[in-house]
C-alpha cells in the first residue's frame, strides 16, 4: 500500500509540473511555408530586434529598432504609420546618475478592405467597420542597465519584449491575407520607454488620447522570462464577454483568473495597466525562467521558438475572430459588469464560468466532502478531532514556509544588493503612485 501511495504521489508530481510548464498545452513550432502563424518567420524579426542593446540609455541603437519597425510595418500595407515623439523625459537614476530621453510611440493602422476600396457604401454595417478597431500593443526599448553581484548588465530585448514586437507583425501578417473579411480595423502600438515606468504609453494616452477612441479590443504582449508556456495572465475588469471570446477562439489556452488577483497585488506594470480600467483587454506573457528576466541573458541565442509559437495560437485566432464576427460589432461589445472564473486543465482544457455557477460548484464539492466524512466518522474509520489536529499542522507549515520564503527573498535582495524602483510620477494615474 505504501508503494501504491508512493508512485501516486510521484506520479501526480510529475504530471504537475509538466501542465506547470505547458507541456500539455503548447503547440509545435510552425515552418517558415506554414499558412497560419509561423514562429521561425517571426525568430527572424526578433534576431534583428535583439541584436544591441536598446534601452532609453542607448537612444542610436533604439532608433534603429524603430527604424526598422516602421520599415516592416509599411512592408505589411499600413495605411498609415506615424510617430509620437515625447521630450524631455527622465530616466531612471543609478549611482545618482540620471538622463533625459525622447519617448518615441509607433502607430500603424491598417483598415478593413471594404472602407479602403470603397465597396462597403454608405450602409450602417460600413461605417461601423470604419469605427472600431482591435489594437495589438507591444514596447520596443528593453531594459536599462541592471546591477548584478558581479557585474552591471543590459538586456538585448530579445523575449521582452522582442516576441511582442515579432508576434503582432506575424499576427498582422497573417490576419492581412483575409483583410476582405474585416469588420473592423486594426492598430498595431509599438510603444517606447516602458521599461522606465510605462512613460511611452502614459505619454500618449494622456496627451493624444484620441488614438484610443474607437479601440473595441486591446491586446498587450509582453515576456518575463525567454521560454515556457504563455499565460494570458491578465483581464481588463467584467472579463465575461473577453473570456468568451477567447474560450471560443484560442487555440492551446493556458490561464487561471487567479493570476490577474494575485497581479493586482504585485507591484509589476506593463503599458496595459494604464489603460485596463477604460478598454477591454487581454495582456499575455511567457512565465518561465525568471535568471534570464532582465538580464544580458535575454539574447537571440536564448529564445524560445515552442514560447513564440504558444503566442501564435492563442493571438492569432483570437484576432482573427474578432474582426470577422458580427458578434463584436460596437466599441462596447465586449465591455460587461460580470467576471468569470477560469482556468486550464491539461488535456480537458478550460473551463469558464460566472462567479454564482462558482460559487454553486465550491457549495456542492464542500457539502459532498462533509457527506464522505461524516460516514467516516460514524463507521469509525477516522476522528473528527484527528483531522482537525491535522489540519492546524499544515495550517501551520503553510504559515511558516511563507515565512520563510519571504525571509530568503529578503536576504537575497540584500546581499544582490538589489534596488526598488519608483515608477516616475508624470503622467501616470494617481491609482499607479503608491
Amino acid at each position: 500500500m505504501n508503494r501504491i501511495r508512493a508512485s501516486v504521489f510521484a506520479a501526480t508530481a510529475i504530471a504537475a509540473a509538466c501542465a506547470a510548464f505547458g507541456l500539455f498545452t503548447r503547440p509545435s513550432v510552425q515552418g517558415i511555408d506554414s499558412e497560419e502563424f509561423s514562429a521561425r518567420r517571426a525568430l527572424r524579426d526578433i534576431e534583428v530586434i535583439s541584436k544591441e542593446h536598446h534601452s532609453v540609455a542607448q537612444p542610436e541603437e533604439r532608433a534603429v529598432v524603430r527604424d526598422y519597425l516602421v520599415g516592416r510595418l509599411r512592408e505589411l500595407g499600413a495605411d498609415t504609420v506615424r510617430l509620437f515623439s515625447y521630450d524631455s523625459l527622465t530616466g531612471p537614476k543609478f549611482k545618482h546618475v540620471s538622463y533625459t530621453f525622447t519617448a518615441t510611440d509607433i502607430l500603424a493602422e491598417f483598415s478593413p478592405l471594404s472602407s479602403c476600396t470603397g465597396q462597403a457604401g454608405d450602409s450602417s454595417s460600413a461605417r461601423e467597420t470604419e469605427d472600431v478597431s482591435l489594437m495589438l500593443v507591444a514596447h520596443y526599448d528593453s531594459r536599462y542597465s541592471q546591477i548584478m553581484p558581479k557585474d552591471t548588465v543590459w538586456s538585448y530585448g530579445a523575449a521582452d519584449d522582442g516576441y511582442g514586437l515579432a508576434v503582432t507583425l506575424e499576427t498582422v501578417g497573417r490576419l492581412l491575407r483575409e483583410r476582405d473579411l474585416w469588420k473592423r480595423g486594426v492598430k498595431v502600438l509599438f510603444t517606447d520607454a516602458e521599461e522606465v515606468g510605462m512613460m511611452g504609453m502614459s505619454s500618449i494616452y494622456a496627451n493624444d488620447r484620441e488614438v484610443f477612441d474607437n479601440v473595441g479590443l486591446m491586446i498587450n504582449l509582453e515576456a518575463r522570462g525567454t521560454y515556457g508556456p504563455v499565460l494570458l495572465f491578465e483581464t481588463s475588469p467584467g472579463n465575461s464577454r473577453l473570456m468568451e471570446l477567447y474560450s471560443e477562439a484560442a487555440r492551446f489556452k493556458y490561464t487561471y483568473s487567479l493570476t490577474t488577483v494575485v497581479y493586482g497585488f504585485m507591484p509589476n506594470f506593463t503599458d496595459f495597466t494604464l489603460v485596463k480600467d477604460d478598454i477591454p483587454g487581454l495582456n499575455f506573457s511567457t512565465i518561465a525562467d525568471v535568471n534570464h528576466y532582465h538580464t544580458d541573458l535575454d539574447n537571440f541565442s536564448n529564445v524560445s521558438p515552442r514560447s513564440v509559437q504558444h503566442y501564435g495560437s492563442q493571438v492569432l485566432p483570437v484576432a482573427r475572430e474578432y474582426l470577422t464576427s458580427d458578434k463584436y460589432s460596437g466599441k462596447d461589445a465586449l465591455r460587461s459588469e460580470e467576471d468569470t472564473v477560469n482556468f486550464t486543465i491539461p488535456v480537458i482544457g478550460l473551463l469558464n464560468m460566472g462567479k454564482s455557477t462558482w460559487t454553486i460548484v465550491n457549495v456542492v464539492v464542500f457539502a459532498l466532502f462533509l457527506l464522505v466524512l461524516l460516514f467516516d466518522c460514524i463507521r469509525g474509520r477516522v476522528r473528527f478531532l484527528s483531522i482537525l489536529g491535522k489540519a492546524g499542522k499544515v495550517l501551520l507549515a503553510s504559515l511558516l514556509a511563507l515565512a520563510a520564503g519571504v525571509g530568503a527573498t529578503w536576504i537575497c535582495c540584500k546581499t544582490s544588493g538589489a534596488q526598488s524602483f519608483s515608477v516616475p510620477a508624470a503622467g501616470l494615474p494617481s491609482s499607479l503612485l503608491r
